[in-house]
């Protein structure tokens, strides 16, 4: 059913901006890991959300020498969180077009079945 698969996008994207939202919010706090939410499509072609730590890791300072690149990592007294504020946002646009466009499928399903309902009578 299209409907219902609309229905499963828009509650799975909801929890996708709902992660980025926290990793956002969380963007200042120390040791704060990253989350993210990734949307795949199931056996019965309805999306679903799967949440983990994002495996991005943090590097402070890289420097070249002799062809090599030399990372520090940050010290025990300032560890900020790994959250890069580029790639939530960048995706935040990507779930709002997502979600606009499955709420458009909704309502123009439900236009299509008032419409055969009128014919009908």
């Amino acid at each position: 059913n299209i409907n219902s698969n609309n229905i499963s996008a828009l509650d799975s994207i909801g929890k996708q901006m709902a992660v980025t939202a926290n990793n956002v919010a969380n963007v200042n706090t120390q040791n704060y890991e990253a989350k993210r939410a990734v949307l795949t499509e199931d056996t019965n072609n309805a999306i679903k959300v799967t949440i983990s730590k994002a495996s991005e890791t943090y590097q402070t300072e890289s420097t070249k020498q002799s062809g090599e690149t030399l990372h520090t990592p940050p010290s025990d007294t300032d560890n900020p969180s790994n959250v890069a504020l580029e790639k939530e946002i960048s995706n935040s646009i990507i779930m709002e077009h997502g979600y606009t466009a499955n709420a458009k499928m909704i309502t123009e399903s439900d236009k299509l079945a008032g419409t055969i309902l009128n014919i009908m009578e």
